[in-house]
This record gives C-alpha cells, sequence and structure tokens, in this order.
C-alpha cells in the first residue's frame, strides 16, 4: 500500500491515540507486529498530532517527520 493510501487513515487513528506515549506504542505494534515499515508507521501514526509541532505554531495538515501529508 502507497504512503499517499495510508495517510488517509492517519485522521481517525490519531483521534483514537491521544497522547505520545500511545502514538509510539502503536507505531512499534505496526512495524514489529505487522511488518510495516518505519516510513509506513509514522504516516498512519503521526509523529505530532495534527495542527501541532515542536514549535508550538498550528498547522491545517499532519506533520509526519518532516514533511506534510495531503
Amino acid at each position: 500500500m502507497s504512503l499517499d493510501e495510508l495517510s488517509q487513515y492517519a485522521p481517525e487513528l490519531l483521534s483514537l491515540l491521544p497522547d505520545k506515549v500511545k502514538r509510539d506504542q502503536a507505531c512499534q505494534r505496526l512495524q514489529n507486529g505487522y511488518g510495516f515499515s518505519r516510513e509506513q508507521a509514522s504516516v498512519l501514526v503521526s509523529i505530532l498530532r495534527a495542527g501541532q509541532s515542536k514549535g508550538g505554531a498550528t498547522s491545517n495538515s499532519f506533520l509526519v517527520t518532516g514533511q506534510e501529508v495531503k
């Protein structure tokens, strides 16, 4: 499955994973339990929640390892 196809599921997953610890655990489970690559897991479960960034600025797009997923 392509990264673009996976990214369509990110909003729903983010609503189910409210904090960083749960998102980190989900990424690890996707990689170790289901064989997803690190990139695929990070597209599905964004490191930063929608609208948040490390600098505190807000955005309407998801931030995934420095890239915007549209």
